[in-house]
Parts: C-alpha cells; sequence; structure tokens
C-alpha cells in the first residue's frame, strides 16, 4: 500500500522526531516511523496491545490508530484521523483568547482525561498532542507511546 507524501505536516525542524506525518485524502493521516529505536519498538507494541482497544476508541476526544500499516512483517507506521485546529500551546499563547475560555480548555482536557481507563496511559501528554479546535473542543492525538 502506497501512500501520498505531498502534503507533509511533520515537524521538519524536530531534530527528536522520530516519525513523518502526511495528510491523505479523506481527513486521514500517516504516520511513518523513520528512525527505529526501543522507543519507537515500545510504541507499536503500544499500538499493537491499546491503540485498537475498545475501551480508548470509545472515547472521540482521543484519535487512536485507525490502522497499522506494515511492511512485510514490519510494522512502519498507522492512520489516523486528522483533527483541525491549533496545538495546545498556539491556543494558550494566543494573547486574544479569553482566560476564562483557556480554563474552559483544561477542565475538559481534564473530563477527557478522566474518561480513560485507568489501565491506559498516555506517556506523551503535552500541548503540541492536544488539539483545540475553533469551537474549544479538545482532542488528544499522538496516542502511541
Amino acid at each position: 500500500m502506497e501512500f501520498l507524501r505531498d502534503k507533509e505536516i511533520s515537524q521538519e525542524n524536530n531534530t527528536n522526531a522520530t516519525t513523518r506525518l502526511w495528510i491523505q485524502p479523506n481527513d486521514i493521516v500517516y504516520k511513518e516511523y523513520v528512525i527505529w529505536n526501543m522507543t519507537t519498538f515500545r510504541n507499536i507494541l503500544s499500538l499493537l496491545v491499546v491503540g485498537h482497544g475498545r475501551h480508548i476508541r470509545k472515547i472521540h476526544q482521543i484519535v487512536a490508530a485507525k490502522k497499522i500499516i506494515f511492511r512485510g512483517l514490519i510494522p512502519v507506521g498507522y492512520l489516523m484521523e486528522y483533527c483541525q485546529g491549533q496545538t495546545l500551546w498556539s491556543f494558550l499563547a494566543d494573547s486574544e483568547t479569553a482566560q476564562t475560555v483557556k480554563r474552559d480548555c483544561f477542565q475538559n482536557l481534564a473530563a477527557v482525561i478522566n474518561r480513560m481507563p485507568k489501565h491506559i496511559f498516555i506517556g506523551d501528554l503535552h500541548g503540541a498532542n492536544v488539539i483545540v479546535s475553533e469551537d474549544g473542543a479538545v482532542r488528544i492525538i499522538d496516542v502511541d507511546g
């Protein structure tokens, strides 16, 4: 299976990046692992065990892997939903956004985290992995580690 690589949304200047992201048709993102190390292995293992689990798929605000992509027997990436909006970092940095709106955003994020099953955790939760839509809804992305 081949994927389009003309609409990259990766952080090109991120020297720590082990993945690259490309937008595909129908608002799907292809995330491909480009550097293999123990973290990559743990992330893939997490996807295989948890990412397709019914518990995490019930929470709409968490963007989980839709399909793991293999080359032969080797998992090389996965497909996930593309989310419109801005990162939590950008949202918080916007001086025109009222403090009450920012507080509501954090309350929404806390509610999402509280709804997660207790046996599942997100090890890479930070402002770049939370997307805030125009209407203030929050979505947690990059749930593979």
